[in-house]
Formats: structure tokens, C-alpha cells, sequence
């Protein structure tokens, strides 16, 4: 720190001496939401950027130095000023159609002295803000870019790639707020492993903290020695042409006769002497300085960094309670085990019932990755059962169910298919998470056992191949796509590179392998008793890459109270990088009774929330949907507040309406988790309303049913003539039976 903190000091004299013309020009860049404007905001150490949950920035707000205060509105190619009182509101105006095209405001302000800030609109929040910020991008001198605290996503990865293809200007570094606490590291990983793809050569990606001055302060100090960079190679530029006149002032200050005078020109030559080795030292010095910058902001980001926080079970578990369809389903199987009874079921009724009484109330947990699906089925539970991380975690399809131990099964698939290969634009190149799933399964031993055989599909023709021959295809793939030379061990497949070629089709003799299948010997599920301690840590290898990309489904039996009313699913983050996620989640949502669609409270505003949710009611076959907005306790009451009011009006309104009027319940699941959360409770209570309802609709079904035919039987008009009498007095004993039950239910206000 010392050392960064002397070479500012000392351009810093540099620069007052010598810079002239322009300052540059930085981009604070991101998703909606990500923190953009509080970063701003911290940075100049002064509240001039709205930020709070609805998107604050529909404009571009330019930020430059003066002594006074002033600020300008730009609309339709015209300017206003801006009195300080009046900029508030033009900040906050929430309608697109009315807002300007950009603001610029000047203040004082240490950091705008070297530099101009903009922050930009959220990505994101529409094609038209999408567009604008591309072209900002394009021509910014350098460009701050803050994710979520779950790093990249799918649509902020297909806006970067755009921007990767088209190419900047500029710097580029990429930062995830870790503004809602510790992070566990998993999602700087992945965003890491995406943006060196992206961006080759500029992968920088560190965590800051947008809520704390010491984090921001560090982007402060970074953002500096990158104006000094800008201002050194400026004026060294300019300091080395006036180099070269050097010798003739030398000469000219020589011809003068006295000595005075002669002394005087001298001393000039040797101060432009010296401001020139200034200049040159400076710039010598910035690899080193940056590097030493560099080292600031990991060790910072490895403060934000912790590992996964472990909640012990912390409730009692008893027998869950019988419930009205249990009576139903008792009388159902008691009438199902009289051999004469059943004979003159000629129409199936009593098949018919059962398969009524067997349907489960099942509740689809849906929604974009890290938004705390899994930390929800967690608090469900009482203690930390599943796996949950910042990335995208959950990679199958998890059933909970009541049972009365913790056990876990783990169903495989028979089949897998893979796409190594993208073409674009006429062009093929390597798909990096595709070729490493296969690689993964390859390379593990146990997995590429229970590999029967593989197929591998090239210009629209099979082959099977060998594992054997399967391995050195993907090695030459990877030698053909690979930038730079690689050697590799026999029998291993070389490292799989981040930065593909892209080869022009038309270059090439013949396709490349367009996709594998892999077909898997067949196994009984596996199966782990979680309290065990060892058998759990197995099972968390079982559903973690590579052997999760094998695993079909993971059914989990818990004795937790809330899963007696209800089975729950946990699915696959519906805008993960990795494209058979989507698949999964999205070949389960048919059998749900209802859709509990997850929304991150600090991201709730991304654009792409309608698109998912319209996908969801199309493959749900319009299931019921319930939106939970989860981190709700990040909010404060007036923003908690906004949001609630805001996702309705996007959902309903806002989408043809798509949803007329949505529930929306706000909660925070690491505080249920951990101590409780008033949120959750009702959200629970909700959902346990919702399946009594969807029960007494199936016992009334149920009982009307058995009521028709057993009073069929007992009048001598059901299945068979000639019923006999015994079976008579069987059919009214079970027929009062059933209205006993139901005048009970009623009575109760079950059905």
C-alpha cells in the first residue's frame, strides 16, 4: 500500500505540472441492480445517484469536476440547467418515455479531478438502455463492471460476449458486490472461468463490498492509477518531442556572454531535463505499481471471501399428523380388500378413487440461480441438508418428501448427450463447459466404468466409439481449437483451452464432431443415510460435478413437520450458464400442483423475469404460481415497499397480463434458516392452505365417487344383476361409514 500510495504522490506532481487536454473517461457498468449508482455514490463520497431496489438509472449520468456545483439536462437535443433541489427528482423519474437523455453533473470532488464518471443503466432493463450502454462501452477509456453477489449469469454473459466480439476501446476489470455479506467464493470462480473466455487478457475479477468505505476506497485508489496511467503516457508523449529541442537550448544557452543569463537558460534545460526522466520513470514504474494493486484488491477480495455457513438441526421432528385424505384413503383400501365388494367394481371406481387419493400436492421451487431456492428447502428442513453456494449449485431435479429418517437417493441416467462444438456466424469454435463436463465424466475412473458405449455424431452421421477413442477425439479437438502449443501426458486429454479459435467453416476438410452421446450401463439408485457422516459427505459427492451430470433425479426423505402437508422440488437456476440446467428444471414443472418462483430481492428488476416466468406457465401447463422475493430483510420497509408494488406492475400489467394480480411474498430464508423469519412463516402458512384445499377437493371428489357406486351396490342398479344380499349390507355398512366421515369433515370445515 505504502509503495502504490508514494507513486501517487509523486504523479500526482507530475500531472498538476504538466497535464493538459482531456481527462479520461471511466464507465461504471453492470446488471440492474448490481450496486452501480452506491458505488458511485461511495466513490464521491457524496449521495448524488438515487440507488435503492427500483432501477435508479434509466440514463446515463456523466460526472465531471468543478469548484461549484451544477448540473445540465440534455432531452431531444436541447439543454436545461438544474438547480440542485430540482435534480432529485429528474434523477428519480421512473418512465422511460419522459426521461432525458442524459444528465451531466459537475461538483467537487477528489476523484473526478482525474477523471469522468458515468454511470450507466442497469443491464438489462431493456433493448434500447442495452444498446446505449454497448456504445458507451465502446468508446469509455476504461470500464468498471459489477455483478451480482451470484457473479455471471446467462443474459449478462450473452451482452458481454457482444461487447467481447465487437471489442472496446479501453481497460476493462469486472467486480462482484459482496454487499450482502461474505461470499463463499464459488461465484468469483465461475465468473472468473466466463469472462477469461470473454476476455482474453483482461480477466481480472476481484469481490468488493459497495456498503463499505475501506472496499470502495480501494476502487478509488485503482481508478486513479489508471488516470495516471492515462496522464504519464500523455505527457511523456509530450515531454519526449520537447526532448529533442533539448540540444539546441543547450547550444543557445551557451552563446550567451554573461554568465547570469547563461545560468539562467541552463537551469530551464535541466528542469525540462529532469521533468522528461520524471515522466519516463513513472511510466517504467506502472507494471509494477499495477501489479502491486493488483495484489491490494485480492488480498481484499479474499477478506469478502468465507466459507459455507452449516446450521445444525435445530427442530423436533414427530409424526406428522393424520390427515383428511389418510381417513379417505383407509376407508378406500378397507372396501378395495372385500373380495365381493370389488367384484361389481365393473367401471373401476375404486381404481379410479385410489389414483385420486394418490396424488401428491407437489411444490416446484423455480427461478434464476442463487436466489435461495436451496437456502428456502434448508429452513424447510431446519438445518443445512442440501448444498448451497453463490454459483448455480443445484444441477438435477432434488424431491423432498416426509419420511421418518434422512436418506437420500440418488436415481441415475441411461443416457447423456453432449455438444462440444458451437458454429456461429459460419464459424466453429469450442464449447468450454460442454467439452469439460465430458472430460470430467472421462477422467473419472468409477463414472467411465459404467460407460457402455458412446456415440459420436459428426456431419449428421453416428459412429459408436471406444471411451479409448472417445478420449483422443476430444484431444484432438482440443489440440485443433487451442491458441498455443500444448504437450500432454499419454492417455490424458489436454487441457481444454479458455480461448478457443473460431474457424471459418469453409476451411475446413470435413465437420467437427457436432455432438456425443454416452449410454450408461443400468444401476438401482444409490442410496446414503444422511446421518451419517460419512454417508453424507458421499451423497454431496454424488450430486456434485462430474458425477452430478450423470444424476437424473435425488428423491430425500426427511422427517421435518413442513413436508408432511407437501412434496417439494428443487430445480435447476433457470438462467445458469450451463444450458442443460434449463432442460432439467424445465422437464419437471408439468407434475408440480404449484410454483413457488424465487425473485432475488436486490435483483428483482432484471428484464428477463417476465420471459422466464411466461416459459414457466407454458411448460407448467399454467400451474398456480406463488413469487417469493427472497433477501427480503436487505430492503428496507420503503423499498420492500417499492418492490412489492413494482414486480406486481411487471408481471401483470407490464406483460399482456400475464398474471392479473400475483401474490408476492417477501422473506429472508437464511434468517428462517437460522433464527426465523416472520416472512417465511406466512409464506408456509400459505402453502399449507393451499394443499388442505387441494386435499379436500380430492377427498370430496373421492367420497362422491364411492358414494354413487356403493349406493349402486346397495340399491341392486351397480355392475352385476343378481348382487347378493350379504354384499347388500356390506355396501350400506361402508356407505354410512363414508357419510360419517364426511358429516365429520364437514363439521371440521375440511370440505
Amino acid at each position: 500500500m505504502n509503495t502504490v500510495m508514494e507513486y501517487v504522490r509523486r504523479v500526482t506532481e507530475i500531472c498538476e505540472l504538466h497535464r493538459e487536454g482531456e481527462k479520461p473517461l471511466f464507465l461504471v457498468a453492470g446488471p440492474v441492480n448490481a450496486g452501480k449508482s452506491t458505488l458511485v455514490n461511495s466513490l464521491l463520497e457524496k449521495r448524488v445517484c438515487p440507488d435503492d431496489a427500483a432501477p435508479s438509472s434509466l440514463f446515463p449520468v456523466h460526472l465531471g469536476f468543478s469548484n461549484k456545483f451544477s448540473a445540465v439536462k440534455q432531452a431531444k437535443g436541447r439543454s436545461a440547467r438544474l438547480e440542485e433541489k430540482d435534480l432529485r427528482s429528474v434523477l428519480k423519474n421512473k418512465r422511460i418515455s419522459t426521461a432525458p437523455d442524459k444528465v451531466e453533473i459537475f461538483l467537487p470532488s477528489g476523484l473526478l479531478g482525474w477523471c469522468n464518471l458515468v454511470d450507466t443503466p442497469g443491464v438489462g432493463l431493456s433493448v434500447e438502455t442495452d444498446r446505449m450502454v454497448r456504445e458507451y462501452m465502446s468508446r469509455a477509456d476504461g470500464i468498471i463492471f459489477l455483478f451480482h453477489q451470484r457473479g455471471i449469469d446467462q443474459a449478462t454473459h450473452r451482452f458481454l460476449s457482444e461487447i467481447g466480439t465487437a471489442g472496446i476501446k479501453g481497460w476493462i476489470s469486472f467486480w462482484i458486490n459482496a454487499n450482502l455479506g461474505l461470499i463463499d467464493g464459488t461465484s468469483l470462480t465461475e465468473t472468473k472461468q466466463a469472462i477469461r473466455s470473454l476476455f482474453p487478457g483482461k480477466s481480472d475479477v476481484f469481490a468488493l463490498n459497495t456498503a463499505d468505505r475501506s472496499s470502495t476506497g480501494l476502487i478509488s485508489l485503482f481508478l486513479k492509477v489508471r488516470a495516471f496511467d492515462f496522464f504519464v503516457r500523455e505527457i511523456e508523449s509530450k515531454l519526449s518531442r520537447a526532448d529533442r529541442t533539448i540540444p539546441g537550448l543547450i547550444d543557445r544557452a551557451s552563446l550567451q556572454a554573461e554568465n547570469e543569463r547563461f545560468l539562467i537558460r541552463l537551469w530551464e534545460v535541466v528542469e525540462k531535463a529532469g521533468a522528461i526522466n520524471s515522466a519516463r520513470q513513472a511510466l517504467r514504474e506502472l507494471p509494477l505499481i499495477y501489479g502491486n494493486m493488483v495484489n491490494l484488491l485480492g488480498a481484499s477480495s479474499s477478506k469478502l471471501i468465507t466459507g459455507s455457513v452449516i446450521v445444525p438441526p435445530h427442530k423436533n421432528y414427530g409424526r406428522a399428523g393424520r390427515r383428511p385424505g389418510e381417513v379417505i384413503r383407509s376407508l378406500l383400501e378397507e372396501i378395495s380388500l372385500n373380495g365381493s365388494l370389488a367384484r361389481h367394481d365393473r367401471r373401476g371406481i375404486l381404481k379410479k378413487a385410489a389414483a385420486i387419493q394418490s396424488e401428491k400436492f407437489r411444490v416446484m421451487v423455480v427461478g434464476p440461480f442463487s436466489t435461495g431456492k436451496t437456502t428456502f428447502l434448508n429452513a424447510l428442513l431446519g438445518e443445512t441438508l442440501l448444498p448451497a453456494e453463490d454459483r448455480a449449485t443445484t444441477s438435477c431435479p432434488v424431491l423432498l418428501r416426509h419420511g421418518h429418517e434422512k436418506a437420500a437417493e440418488v436415481e441415475h441416467l441411461y443416457h447423456a448427450e453432449f455438444f462440444p462444438t458451437i458454429c456461429q456466424d459460419g464459424k466453429y469454435s469450442l464449447d468450454y463447459r460442454e467439452v469439460k463436463s465430458l472430460t470430467g465424466i472421462l477422467e473419472n475412473n468409477s463414472l467411465r466404468e459404467r460407460i457402455a458405449w458412446a456415440e459420436v455424431c459428426t456431419n449428421g452421421l453416428s459412429r459408436r466409439v471406444t471411451t479409448s477413442q472417445l478420449a483422443v477425439a476430444l484431444d484432438e479437438l482440443c489440440a485443433m481449437y487451442s491458441k498455443a502449443e500444448q504437450i500432454t501426458a499419454p492417455g490424458k486429454i489436454r487441457r481444454i483451452p479458455f480461448f478457443s479459435k473460431k474457424i471459418p467453416a469453409r476451411t475446413l476438410t470435413s465437420p467437427p464432431i457436432a455432438s456425443v452421446k454416452i449410454n450408461l450401463t443400468k444401476r438401482d439408485p444409490l442410496l446414503y443415510h444422511l446421518d451419517d457422516s460419512l454417508q453424507r459427505v458421499n451423497f454431496y459427492r454424488a450430486i456434485s460435478p462430474p458425477r452430478s451430470l450423470l444424476a437424473g433425479r435425488v428423491v430425500i426423505r426427511h422427517p421435518s413437520e413442513n413436508l408432511s402437508f407437501a412434496e417439494f422440488t428443487d430445480t435447476p437456476g433457470l438462467d445458469s450458464l450451463h444450458k442443460r440446467h434449463y432442460e432439467r428444471a424445465a422437464s419437471v414443472l408439468a407434475s408440480g400442483s404449484l410454483v413457488l418462483f424465487f425473485l432475488h430481492a436486490k435483483h428483482v428488476l432484471n428484464g428477463s423475469i417476465p420471459e422466464q416466468i411466461s416459459l414457466i406457465r407454458e411448460m407448467g401447463l399454467d400451474i398456480p404460481a406463488l413469487y417469493v422475493i427472497n433477501f427480503a430483510d436487505t430492503l428496507s420497509d420503503l423499498e420492500k415497499e417499492k418492490v412489492l408494488i413494482h414486480i406486481r406492475q411487471k408481471l401483470g400489467q407490464g406483460t399482456n397480463g400475464l398474471i392479473p394480480y400475483p401474490r408476492v411474498y417477501a422473506i429472508s430464508a437464511l434468517n428462517a434458516l437460522q433464527r426465523g423469519d416472520d416472512g417465511f412463516e406466512r409464506l408456509l402458512r400459505q402453502l399449507r392452505k393451499k394443499a388442505e384445499d387441494t386435499e379436500a377437493g380430492k377427498t370430496a371428489r373421492t367420497a362422491a365417487e364411492l358414494r354413487g357406486w356403493l349406493s349402486g351396490i346397495a340399491s341392486g342398479t351397480e355392475g352385476r344383476s343378481g348382487i347378493p344380499h350379504k354384499t347388500r349390507q356390506e355396501a350400506l355398512y361402508y356407505l354410512g361409514e363414508l357419510e360419517r366421515l364426511t358429516r365429520k369433515l364437514l363439521g371440521s370445515g375440511v370440505i
